[in-house]
């Protein structure tokens, strides 16, 4: 039996993944190297408007052995705009997140992004153009190899009404769920500069630091990649912390006036996100001294939530025992989004979730911390690097929480339903990849994540991943499987 489930393994395993070994083969570097990045951004949000004037700057260090002429952004609100590819392709294969909700979008519920005063390079004004989602800038003097360059805008972005994972007033009516909200460097690697238009899926970025001042409403709670390094003055739980107050809430303060800045700071991390409500609950808990965990939530869901702490803590503990230590200060669990999403130091799922389900969406974000977040490999190319292994531990996690052979109640059913957790790896590990197999969608999993056939082949990067690892695990024994 293990021959034959090892045979099988193989057969989708090199079948999925052959084609990586020629890539790699073809471009792989003589040394080591990437590339690194230092933000700093204050942004002003007007509220009545959903739009926020902005100002970014970014030290950009070339640790490529090229000499680069140019360097790209991403400028992902601007795909939701009608006739962007994001709309055009959404409608074509009819993928539900989002099909038809662009095009149908009012002026002022589009995203966009208004570059003002020019864009300068060291201090002197650059050429730049825009198309779709990416933003290219024409430098006035070649970065070489080692070299560091100075890139600064002034900006205005109208923020869009949330369709797909950020923009304001999400399905729970959170108010603020900011991904994908800066001007960000595209990522330069061994295979060239990595600027995908953004259609739908997954992301890929530089490594390096932020500085990020959110200036907003004051009644507004506010949850971060990063650490809050200015708590004393933003208040709602933070200054508690600071503090020494180990765990802890703080209720919403709607009726707060006036305007507040919040500063955050976040190293050794590819993206930054941040969410803001004016009816945020805000519990926190410490975990081996050194490490805040968050969890904001509106009250209405408060029921459901309660134990939403506990179940961020169980998977954090989980995955550091298995995969090594999470290596930084804080975390949050946030109710936002449009469903469940993943960004260094931060997750943004949606409220209204049985127990069964908001742990096993937890687990599964959580897990991201790793495949995704510290690992940073180039999700949009290979997406079952991060959504396939995930899958996998978080049916370790959960299985740890619930034990084997438990149903999640309660979830609308979807095409994603066959990933979603059930909580028996010995059986749906498998499962989600055969429901999938027969469906005559099936592709290789190295197609990049948006140019699957059908938006139901893009799912597959979960199950078929996991079923491999699964099906290996069986093969080699856990403490073989585990130390590889």
């Amino acid at each position: 039996m293990k021959r034959i489930l090892f045979g099988f393994a193989s057969c989708l395993l090199f079948a999925s993944l052959g084609l990586l070994a020629t890539r790699a083969s073809a471009t792989a570097p003589r040394t080591y190297w990437q590339q690194h990045v230092a933000y700093s951004i204050a942004v002003t949000v007007i509220d009545s408007i959903h739009t926020l004037d902005g100002t970014l700057g970014v030290t950009y260090t070339n640790n490529s052995p090229d000499t680069l002429r140019v360097v790209y952004f991403h400028l992902y609100y601007n795909a939701f705009q009608p006739g962007s590819m994001m709309d055009v392709r959404s409608r074509v294969i009819q993928s539900r997140p989002v099909v038809d909700r662009i095009a149908n979008m009012t002026p002022s519920e589009t995203g966009r992004y208004d570059i003002r005063n020019g864009l300068t390079d060291n201090g002197k004004e650059v050429k730049w153009e825009v198309q779709g989602t990416i933003l290219k800038v024409y430098l006035n003097e070649p970065i070489l190899p080692g070299a560091t360059t100075n890139l600064s805008m002034v900006y205005r972005e109208q923020i869009p009404l949330l369709t797909r994972r950020g923009g304001w007033s999400s399905p729970d009516g959170v108010a603020y769920s900011m991904s994908q909200w800066y001007p960000k460097v595209a990522e330069y690697d061994a295979e060239g500069w990595q600027i995908q238009e953004y259609i739908a899926r997954e992301f890929y970025g530089v490594w390096g630091e932020y500085q990020v001042a959110i200036t907003l409403p004051s009644r507004f709670t506010v949850g971060a990649s990063g650490t809050c390094t200015n708590p004393a003055e933003v208040g709602h739980g933070y200054e508690r912390i600071a503090t020494g107050a180990r765990d802890g809430v703080a209720a919403p303060e709607p009726m707060k006036t006036g305007m507040t800045t919040w500063h955050f700071y976040a190293n050794n991390v590819h993206d930054f996100a941040w969410v803001a409500d004016d009816d945020y609950v805000h519990q926190w808990q410490t975990w081996q001294d050194t490490i805040t965990i968050h969890s904001l939530f509106r009250r209405n869901v408060a029921g459901l939530w309660r134990n939403s702490l506990e179940y961020t803590l169980h998977a954090l503990k989980t995955y550091t025992e298995l995969y090594g230590p999470y290596v930084y200060r804080d975390f949050s669990t946030t109710e936002a989004g449009d469903g469940g999403m993943e960004y260094p130091q931060l997750i943004m799922i949606t409220g209204r979730r049985g127990t069964l389900s908001l742990a096993g969406v937890i687990a599964h974000e959580v897990g991201h911390q790793w495949f995704y977040g510290m690992l940073g490999n180039n999700e949009s190319r290979e997406a079952f690097m991060d959504e396939g292994f995930t899958s996998y531990v978080t049916s370790k996690a959960t299985e740890r929480l619930f034990g084997r052979n438990q149903i999640v109640p309660g979830i609308e059913r979807s095409w994603m339903d066959w990933f979603l957790p059930k909580f028996d790896n010995h059986s749906d590990n498998y499962r989600g990849y055969q429901s999938y197999a027969v469906t005559g969608y099936e592709e290789p999993l190295v197609i990049p994540h948006d140019w699957f056939r059908e938006d139901i082949g893009a799912g597959q990067v979960y199950g078929k991943t996991q079923a491999i690892l699964s099906m290996l695990e069986y093969v080699l024994g856990d403490s073989v499987f585990a130390r590889g």
